[in-house]
This record gives structure tokens, C-alpha cells and sequence, in this order.
């Protein structure tokens, strides 16, 4: 039963968030911990999500399901194993969330269509002065997505 009340909590986010141009981070974060459970059903200890986020943030505004995105988008692109997990972190700098995840690439998605990343540049560059900001550095995977 914990399964199908996250899966209902999830479902009820989607549905709720849909006809907002933004929610709160507050509950943004609420939704991908139940999302993250959820996952974890799949991946077990494969899969570690780490929040670092003060409460002065938790105000501010981001797309619905930004971050879900960007988590998905990171268990399609890598590996994940428990004796090799994949560690997602969300935390602020300046203003900015930043969602960053080791890199354990796997060669050919199979389900990847390459417009993710950019369909999420284009949609905060009509709700935003800054850019979504997108970088790799051989070790971990960044993404920078402007607080409102």
C-alpha cells in the first residue's frame, strides 16, 4: 500500500501542478521525495537523493516538475546499481537551484528523444531573465535552474 499511495500522491501533484505556471520549491521538493520513493521500488539502494536546502527557499518558484525531469533525465542517461549508485543532489547557490548527479553514462538511452534539456532551456527562458545552465565537468552532471 505504500506503493499506490505514492503513486496517488504523485498522480494528484501532476494533476494539481498542471494548471500552475509555477509552484512553490517547497512543494516541488514534497513531490519528487514521494516521486523518489517511488523509484526506489526499482532501484533500491541504487538510487540516493540527497536535499540540501534552506528554508529561506522554500518560497520561491520553479516550473511543476522541473526537478522530476531532471531526475529522470539522470536515471536514463546512467547506470545504476547498488554496488555502483547513482547520488542525485538538489542544493542553492546565488539564487539558483542546482540538481547534480555523478556520471555512470550509459552509451545509448533507449528511450532518449535529446529535447528534455531543451525543451526546459526554452520553457524558463519565457519565465526567466537567466538561463538554465547545463554542464559536465568528466566526473558529475549539473544543471542550474533559475529560483523565482
Amino acid at each position: 500500500t505504500t506503493f499506490l499511495d505514492g503513486l496517488s500522491k504523485t498522480y494528484r501533484y501532476l494533476l494539481r501542478s498542471g494548471d500552475n505556471e509555477l509552484v512553490t520549491l517547497e512543494e516541488e521538493i514534497g513531490f519528487i521525495k514521494t516521486f523518489v520513493q517511488l523509484q526506489k521500488t526499482r532501484f533500491e539502494a541504487g538510487l540516493q537523493l540527497a536535499i540540501d536546502l534552506p528554508d529561506s527557499v522554500m518560497n520561491k518558484r520553479i516550473a511543476p516538475v522541473t526537478i522530476q525531469g531532471l531526475i529522470e533525465n539522470a536515471i536514463k542517461h546512467n547506470s545504476i546499481t547498488e554496488e555502483a549508485p547513482l547520488f542525485i543532489t538538489n542544493y542553492t547557490e546565488a539564487d539558483t537551484l542546482i540538481v547534480k548527479n555523478n556520471l555512470q553514462r550509459i552509451i545509448n538511452p533507449e528511450t532518449s528523444n535529446k529535447k528534455g534539456l531543451s525543451a526546459l532551456k526554452t520553457l524558463y527562458g519565457y519565465l526567466s531573465q537567466r538561463p538554465v545552465i547545463v554542464k559536465e565537468d568528466g566526473i558529475h552532471f549539473y544543471v542550474a535552474v533559475p529560483l523565482l
